[in-house]
């Protein structure tokens, strides 16, 4: 992605972004970059340098980057425990500072119109913190944590995880982790955007 100018305005309310404010996030970027995130995520060119430019514009400061901690704490994401990892998973720079680019690519990441097997490798990768292509066991606990709500104790939760353990001791793969999910778990995965 190509720079972001340095004179945009810090912060705007939604009643006070423009069509024009809203090009200021895009027009840095080359028809070939917008072209390339059309392809590569969820929304259309109009979507990019529309509504999610304007969404970015109340959020990015003057060089067109905001914090990881500020991009988590939009409402939009607020449902979602998870976030923090996917806005990690997705700050290309590692920096802490996503850039517009970035912010597209986790909105996409949480579309509504993203596939099934898209939904999975999402969830999946959220949880594969280390990379390795398995979910560990401290992985799967946090897991059943956030989706049981602490409706379980940790010893009943520790039991569940060596139960799966046992059946998988190299480590939960995708495959298995995408029999263990159902439709409503996928469901969940989504904003509506």
């Amino acid at each position: 992605p190509g720079p972001f100018r340095s004179s945009m305005p810090r912060r705007h309310g939604p009643d006070q972004v423009s069509d024009a404010v809203a090009q200021l996030w895009t027009q840095d970027l080359t028809p070939g970059q917008i072209a390339d995130l059309e392809s590569s995520t969820q929304f259309k060119a109009q979507d990019i340098s529309g509504p999610l430019s304007q969404r970015w514009g109340q959020v990015a400061g003057a060089n067109g980057r905001a914090p990881a901690a500020t991009v988590c704490a939009m409402p939009e994401f607020a449902p979602y425990p998870l976030t923090q990892r996917l806005v990690a998973m997705h700050n290309a720079d590692k920096s802490g500072h996503l850039t517009f680019v970035d912010y597209v690519n986790v909105m996409s990441a949480l579309s509504g119109n993203q596939a099934a097997q898209e939904k999975v490798n999402t969830a999946f990768n959220i949880f594969n913190c280390d990379e390795r292509g398995t979910i560990s066991k401290l992985d799967l606990f946090n897991l059943f944590r956030l989706h049981t709500h602490q409706q379980h104790s940790d010893e009943t939760l520790h039991h569940i995880v060596e139960s799966i353990y046992s059946k998988h001791p190299q480590g939960l793969g995708i495959s298995d982790f995408a029999e263990m999910l159902t439709p409503t778990d996928l469901a969940k995965l989504a904003l509506n955007i």
